[in-house]
């Protein structure tokens, strides 16, 4: 989490393929070549978090592209709804653990999520991993904005009342996602 992003020129960047659009941007399945000399950058593939692979420039938009590991199986929210009614406890718990793999980590490097949610839960070869870090921040850098962000009821309630983002806050957002479960 801690280590410096490596650069991707735009030129290796291939097939973008727009798969999904949300409040903050836009999500796209591509193919990166030379692929071998982008190492993962976090380290955190063990660690149930989607690996940051490194950042691009879209040379035409000047916007800059975070470049992840796509997650092939898709989001906890539309495996929820889609199989609610046939996973089993021992999958529910076998999900959950591996939630709070990611998070422990996350929490341990002393970054904060801000956005955890169903739908920032990724299933990348049956193992599922939080994403979209993109609204983390140090745990104790109180400087950054406070804006709400993110899914309401995944929202501490403190936050609404002028409270800031935290680990307790980010746990709340677990047990919403205990809850969907």
């Amino acid at each position: 989490i801690k280590e410096r992003v490596r650069w991707v020129p735009y030129s290796q960047i291939k097939n973008l393929e727009k798969i999904a659009e949300g409040g903050f941007g836009t999500v796209y399945k591509a193919t990166v070549y030379h692929s071998e000399t982008i190492k993962s950058l976090c380290h955190t593939s063990s660690y149930c978090v989607i690996d940051c692979r490194g950042i691009t420039q879209d040379p035409v938009t000047e916007d800059y592209m975070i470049i992840m590991t796509y997650a092939n199986g898709g989001n906890l929210h539309d495996y929820l709804q889609k199989n609610f009614v046939n996973i089993t406890w021992p999958n529910k718990v076998k999900i959950l653990l591996e939630i709070l793999i990611g998070l422990h980590f996350i929490h341990l490097n002393n970054y904060i999520h801000r956005d955890l949610h169903s739908g920032n839960i990724l299933s990348l070869n049956e193992r599922w991993n939080i994403g979209d870090l993109g609204l983390s921040q140090p745990a104790k850098n109180t400087s950054l904005n406070n804006e709400i962000y993110g899914i309401i009821p995944y929202i501490a309630p403190e936050i609404f009342k002028g409270g800031k983002f935290s680990k307790a806050s980010d746990i709340y957002s677990l047990g919403m996602i205990m809850w969907e479960l």
